[in-house]
């Protein structure tokens, strides 16, 4: 079967960039853009099938403002780095009527995957997002955002070609509270209101010979591979044993994962007197990965976080960018967390699964996590994990039909 890195490479290779003459930027809203508050459904609709667009480049658009619990005076807590992620429990994104993808816990899952792929530039030129400087976005109480789809979605991650002659859809689901997205010194009661949120769309307008080329391929309804890889968010309570073990995924119609991205928080969430942004090392020794029959990494990690002893962790999380991004001859590699801050703010513990004996796909994927730590874990720890896996969908433009291969 067709791997999801061969069929990217091989759509890259069929459009580039200089079949684009022009690209403008549109802003969609949602059906109801009064109800914006904590829980509700935010739906944004692309109808015209008559678009060219490239959702790889599109924009989440919020605008809001900070104010006290009564929704009066300026609000005095701060914003957490990545504070629009964290505005919402989900992220949901279709074509035509098939879900493609869904990201649950946008703020942590995105968190996470900005620590582990972005380079320090990309990190400075998403402060239009809230991820680099969050508060200066933020004046007098009010604010406004623009975040990279790319960031929240691995469809808006790999895919990069036009979307053509299909209906696409956005679904966003506010977060039942704001307290994850602040942070505060001291007790606070601030709350965020949002007062608009949009999809900002690039629509191409494509050469005449790249259009003509385009319109045979929907009149033939040739089928079009959209492959990309999916950041899959799970959770989970951690004992306050030294050694403990987490059965994270036992299922038969997923494909193997390609990486597992461990996050440690002790009393973070939904508590603005801590940063909801860090992570914090829990005193790990060691950590691994059992995949079926497998074991991630074989050697020990030997860490001792309080005597800056975090060596192999470090190697494994800057390691990760060049394997994820394999395919990009020009992607810089450099990673975004130095030593320090990697051991004081963010330490992830990442186990590249891209190289396995077994079958890709196998009848059942067993995955389980087992770790061990100096000291006993302290209560009130949760384990934040991300699965990166492979996903592949069909669409035939002229019937309009999405099928899902893997």
């Amino acid at each position: 079967m067709t791997s999801v890195v061969d069929a990217l490479q091989h759509n890259r290779a069929h459009f580039d960039d200089s079949d684009i003459i022009a690209c403008d930027y549109h802003m969609y809203y949602p059906y109801s853009p009064a109800m914006l508050g904590n829980n509700d459904v935010i739906t944004i609709t692309l109808q015209n099938q008559d678009l060219v667009t490239d959702v790889s480049k599109s924009f989440i658009y919020v605008q809001g403002k900070l104010t006290k619990e009564d929704g009066t005076g300026v609000g005095t807590a701060s914003l957490v780095k990545n504070f629009v992620g964290y505005l919402f429990d989900e992220i949901r994104y279709r074509l035509g009527n098939v879900e493609v993808e869904r990201t649950r816990n946008v703020g942590m899952t995105s968190t996470i995957k900005n620590y582990v792929l972005l380079s320090s530039d990309q990190s400075k030129y998403l402060q239009i997002g809230g991820w680099h400087e969050p508060n200066e976005l933020l004046k007098d109480g009010v604010f406004s955002a623009l975040l990279p789809l790319s960031c929240v979605l691995g469809f808006a991650e790999d895919y990069k070609l036009p979307i053509v002659n299909i209906r696409q859809e956005l679904t966003l689901l506010r977060s039942r509270s704001d307290k994850d997205c602040l942070f505060a010194a001291a007790a606070n009661t601030d709350k965020i209101v949002l007062e608009k949120v949009g999809w900002l769309v690039p629509h191409l307008t494509l050469s005449d010979q790249s259009r003509v080329k385009l319109m045979k391929l929907v009149a033939a309804d040739k089928p079009i591979q959209v492959p990309f890889r999916s950041w899959m968010f799970m959770e989970h309570p951690l004992s306050t044993n030294t050694k403990d073990s987490w059965t994270m995924l036992t299922t038969s119609n997923l494909q193997k994962p390609k990486f597992v991205i461990v996050g440690l928080q002790t009393g973070r969430k939904n508590n603005v007197l801590k940063d909801n942004a860090n992570f914090d090392s829990c005193n790990v020794q060691d950590m691994k990965v059992y995949l079926n029959a497998q074991t991630f990494p074989f050697a020990s990690f030997e860490a001792d976080f309080a005597k800056n002893q975090c060596l192999l962790p470090y190697e494994y999380y800057a390691r990760m960018k060049s394997v994820f991004h394999a395919d990009e001859q020009a992607a810089n590699y450099e990673p975004l967390l130095t030593y320090k801050d990697f051991r004081t703010k963010a330490p992830l513990f990442v186990f590249d699964t891209t190289k396995t004996t077994e079958n890709p796909i196998d009848s059942t994927i067993d995955l389980r996590l087992e770790y061990l730590t100096s000291a006993a874990v302290a209560a009130d720890t949760i384990a934040n994990a991300v699965v990166v896996h492979d996903q592949l969908f069909v669409y035939h433009p002229l019937s309009q039909t999405i099928k899902k291969i893997i």
